[in-house]
């Protein structure tokens, strides 16, 4: 879907091979120049298909030709750390400027970006897939190489900060690490034109990347944060690990929680959502956390919590070296894939994992129970089961009530409700804040009478099947506000 750009851009990048005598690799070890039958074109047709029409006929001029200007900025060229490059591994092995950005004699020529690969083409996972194959192969088969299409279509200033890699790369990760502030990024991201948005819209809908390598790796610096399982410096952007909520607590701004220092959680993050009844009483058409609060479920947040705090908030997870990266990138997999032998070694053997896991099938079960006391006190109350949702989830045909007829203790149940759904993970991320947002909102059901229940009668599968139509249509109303 989505491949019309790119297939017209192969169009060039097929026409420049015949200009290109060889497409270096790492190492200047090369790659290869024939692009390989269809329908794999291969990562180096890839990376050709992204390069400019302007540079056709380009010839390899070498990085110190590129120092000349960018170095200082001569003429306005954007300033490059070349002290800092040569210190990674990329420049110690031979990787230069060209092997991202495409061979520079036209640019050197005329410098313009209409001959040279800049962004938004060169976040694109094809410019570091020439030489990691094999992570690059994993990273096709990960979530994050694909979007959300809704997110996407609107070109929102807030949503493409975390739904489009490309924008992201530009306008946020490459701008912290080289010192920006969060102010300083979302000014500069509040000022772009509809036409840079536009390009950020379509390079995005082209590669279909709603992460990518760029995202989380600074192929230019050697950052601070080391990979926690090997010590090896992989160019890392943002800590893996990091206990400082503040930037992603409830109420936090969109320029906060999207500059977080983590690898996963400016992200996978609540987004600023909020759990106090005040919120709960005025923000009644939807929840108010985004569809991406696992982070928020591993650290203990963000759920209703009146009348009383819980007694712990986390597991060993939110403490585990990696926290995210240890579970969800065994070995640095780029599927982002869990594993009961990899994944949860050395805490635990892959039977204990595997046991444990269960709390999935208990934490589903509990949350049906839940919407069917909703449901319960909803015709009770109202004569029709739907009308405990929020206003834009209540099925077509149905008139939501007035949200003052609902009680707080309704709020904050399906906050609980839709919280413990959202998150995904039913209990593995965070399961003593997992069953105590559940406790909570069954105790604020019993505050107001609504009929107790021992649990439902429906099959694994149709209980997964209730739940992934909440999840849906929750995403469907989001979408539709973008």
């Amino acid at each position: 879907m989505h491949r019309s750009w790119l297939i017209a851009s192969m169009a060039t990048g097929v026409a420049l091979t015949g200009a290109m005598l060889v497409l270096a690799g790492c190492g200047g070890g090369g790659g290869p120049i024939t692009p390989p039958p269809d329908p794999d074109p291969g990562v180096s047709a890839e990376f050709l298909a992204l390069l400019p029409a302007g540079q056709k006929g380009a010839s390899y001029i070498g990085s110190a030709n590129c120092k000349n200007c960018h170095e200082a900025g001569v003429n306005g060229a954007p300033k490059v750390d070349f002290a800092g490059f040569e210190g990674t591994k990329h420049s110690q092995i031979g990787v230069g400027c060209e092997q991202c950005h495409g061979p520079s004699s036209n640019h050197q020529a005329a410098p313009s970006e209409e001959n040279i690969l800049t962004h938004p083409r060169l976040s694109n996972a094809a410019v570091c897939g020439q030489c990691h194959g094999p992570m690059a192969s994993d990273f096709k088969n990960s979530p994050h190489a694909h979007i959300v299409e809704d997110a996407v279509a609107g070109a929102s200033k807030t949503c493409l900060r975390c739904h489009s890699a490309a924008l992201r790369a530009d306008q946020i990760d490459a701008k912290l690490t080289a010192g920006a502030t969060a102010d300083e990024i979302d000014t500069a991201i509040l000022a772009l034109s509809t036409e840079k948005m536009t390009e950020y819209k379509e390079a995005t809908e082209a590669c279909e990347e709603t992460a990518s390598c760029a995202n989380c790796h600074d192929p230019m610096k050697v950052t601070t944060h080391m990979m926690w399982s090997n010590g090896k410096q992989a160019h890392l952007r943002y800590a893996e690990t990091n206990a400082d909520t503040t930037q992603v607590a409830p109420g936090a701004l969109v320029k906060a929680y999207t500059t977080y220092n983590h690898s996963c959680a400016n992200c996978h993050n609540g987004r600023g959502g909020n759990n106090t009844d005040a919120v709960l009483t005025s923000s009644t058409a939807r929840p108010t956390y985004h569809d991406s609060n696992q982070y928020n479920m591993l650290m203990g947040m963000t759920g209703s919590e009146l009348p009383n705090a819980p007694v712990v908030r986390q597991t060993a997870h939110a403490s585990a070296a990696g926290q995210c990266a240890h579970c969800h990138m065994p070995n640095s997999k780029h599927t982002m894939t869990t594993a009961f032998d990899v994944s949860c070694a050395p805490c635990h053997t892959p039977g204990d994992a595997a046991a444990r896991y269960a709390i999935r099938g208990a934490i589903e079960a509990q949350l049906v129970t839940l919407r069917t006391r909703l449901q319960n006190w909803s015709r009770t109350k109202f004569g029709d089961p739907d009308l405990w949702d929020y206003t834009s989830l209540v099925p077509v045909g149905k008139t939501a009530p007035s949200q003052a007829l609902v009680p707080i203790e309704v709020k904050r149940a399906r906050h609980n409700y839709y919280f413990v759904l959202r998150d995904g993970s039913f209990g593995v991320h965070n399961s003593v804040y997992t069953r105590y947002l559940l406790t909570q909102a069954n105790l604020n059901l019993d505050n107001i009478g609504a009929t107790k229940m021992s649990g439902v009668k429906l099959s694994p599968a149709q209980i997964k099947a209730v739940l992934q139509f909440d999840a849906k249509k929750g995403r469907t109303s989001e979408a539709g506000e973008l």
